[in-house]
C-alpha cells in the first residue's frame, strides 16, 4: 500500500511539473516567434516574470515530488524492515519454544519475504 500510494503522489506532482514546463516554454516559443514586437513595445520584463513564474510552479512541483518520493520511500522500508524485525522476532520464538532449527526457521522468513515481494 506504501508503494502504490507513492506511485500516486509521484505520478501528479510529475505531472504538474511537466504542465508548468510546457507553460514556460509556451512563453518562450511565442516570445521568440514574435521577439519583434515584444521588443517594439518593450514587453521583455514581463515576457520574462511570466516565464519565471511558470519556472517556480515547476521548482514547487519538483520540491514536493523529491518531499512526498523521500517520506513514501521511506514509509516503505520501515514496513519491510518491521516485517524483517517481526518475522526475527516469531523466528526466535519459535526456535525457544517450539523446538525448530535456526535453519528452518530463516528458511520460512525468506520463503515467506520473497513470496511477498
Amino acid at each position: 500500500m506504501a508503494g502504490a500510494g507513492l506511485a500516486i503522489v509521484i505520478a501528479r506532482t510529475a505531472s504538474r511539473g511537466q504542465t508548468a514546463y510546457a507553460k514556460a516554454a509556451v512563453v518562450v516559443e511565442q516570445t521568440i516567434g514574435s521577439i519583434r514586437t515584444v521588443a517594439s513595445f518593450t514587453g521583455e520584463k514581463q515576457a520574462i516574470s511570466n516565464y519565471n513564474k511558470h519556472l517556480v510552479t515547476a521548482y514547487k512541483a519538483g520540491v514536493i515530488e523529491g518531499g512526498s518520493t523521500g517520506l513514501g520511500l521511506g514509509t516503505l522500508f520501515l514496513v519491510v524492515f518491521c516485517s524483517y524485525a517481526l518475522a526475527v522476532w516469531y523466528g526466535g520464538k519459535l526456535i525457544l519454544d517450539k523446538g525448530y532449527t535456526g535453519g528452518q526457521v530463516l528458511n520460512i522468513i525468506i520463503s515467506v519475504l520473497t513470496g511477498s515481494m
